[in-house]
């Protein structure tokens, strides 16, 4: 679809039509250190092997599937002196993992989950949620998040921050069926395989399919019951940007700084609406 001026967002927000799909990791809260941190430490318990991740392997492994991020570390147990090509170095995601890579999976989501209770959280909150999320709710709206994070991960942390000074807690805009992660996301990938006959299908991003599963689970809780006319998408990184560009019923909006907007540029994709912050964006007037 064509980019959007900001007060057009800000109309289309309020309108019951348009569903309200969000990213998570980067848009509500800064959690790489988190990512990073719990992939570190599944490496370490299940080959009993230290692996640092470098910071060109972080962001060239960022909004990728847990499946293949297991993988890529797995095959290279030091870290890369140049970024890893996803065409080239990393798995597909097909829904099936060796035991190890699933040993690695699950180790890396209950270290996430002990990081979690183990740091003051609110500090990893991204300016401008608190009044985007009271003017979602003020609004009557409820908002769905397609992410590449586990489930588990995602609803803990949306249940544990809330707002006082807004009077809004995440969870009452965002509701845990209207989270759309990578557990959900393989569980779909599983039930779909041999459906068709072309074996199983990879529906992480950058494949659309969970911001419109997303999009519709968030009219669902709202208690329309029907398909959106229009989704507006918010991310923060460029795979975001991949997933949606080409889709004619998603409206994107990158929320980064300007070197998200290069990579957009450089990648030729120039329908997306690029705010450097949520605190303009999102003010009741």
């Amino acid at each position: 679809m064509a980019k959007l001026a900001v007060r057009e967002i800000r109309e289309k927000l309020g309108d019951p039509r348009v569903a309200v799909v969000l990213n998570f990791d980067g848009l509500l809260f800064n959690t790489s250190s988190f990512h990073r941190h719990s992939f570190e430490v599944a490496v370490e318990r299940v080959t009993g092997q230290r692996r640092s991740i470098t910071d060109e392997e972080r962001r060239t492994l960022a909004g990728l599937t847990d499946q293949q991020i297991a993988g890529y570390l797995l095959r290279n147990p030091s870290p890369r002196t140049s970024p890893p090509s996803v065409s080239r170095d990393l798995p597909k995601t097909n829904g099936h993992v060796d035991k190890t890579t699933q040993q690695l999976i699950e180790e890396r989501e209950k270290a996430l989950l002990e990081r979690v209770g183990g740091v003051g959280f609110m500090q990893f909150v991204i300016p401008g949620v608190p009044p985007f999320m009271y003017q979602l709710k003020t609004l009557g709206r409820k908002a769905g998040i397609a992410t590449s994070s586990p489930d588990s991960f995602v609803i803990k942390l949306l249940q544990e921050t809330g707002f006082p000074g807004f009077g809004v807690r995440m969870t009452d805009v965002i509701p845990p069926s209207a989270i759309v992660g990578s557990t959900k996301l393989t569980q779909i990938e599983l039930e779909m395989e041999g459906s068709d006959g072309a074996g199983p299908r990879n529906i992480h991003k950058p494949d659309p399919a969970s911001v419109y599963l997303a999009a519709i689970a968030a009219l669902d809780a709202e208690g329309k019951g029907h398909m959106p006319r229009e989704i507006i998408y918010f991310g923060g990184k460029l795979i975001d940007a991949v997933t949606v560009h080409q889709e004619e019923s998603v409206h994107g909006v990158i929320v980064s700084d300007n070197g998200v907007a290069t990579q957009l540029r450089d990648a030729g994709i120039g329908n997306m609406t690029h705010v450097d912050s949520l605190i303009p964006l999102f003010r009741i007037e």
